[in-house]
């Protein structure tokens, strides 16, 4: 059973790992990225440079 656990506690960090924009619109990508991110226990800076690094290019060099 423990490493059931242990599995379930990786499984959103994986998932929020491999997520990125892709051809999704940004609003999709960032559904996804709360809901992820809603059951990972992440220091808050850590997701918001992760998913800057998700997002695309364009979008990226907009935000700047």
């Amino acid at each position: 059973m423990r490493f059931g656990d242990t599995n379930r506690r990786r499984a959103p960090i994986s998932k929020l790992y491999s997520l990125h924009q892709g051809i999704h619109p940004m609003s999709v990508y960032a559904s996804e990225f709360r809901q992820l991110g809603c059951d990972v226990q992440c220091d808050v800076q850590a997701l918001c440079d992760h998913f800057h690094w998700g997002l695309l290019s364009e979008i990226k060099n907009l935000l700047i």
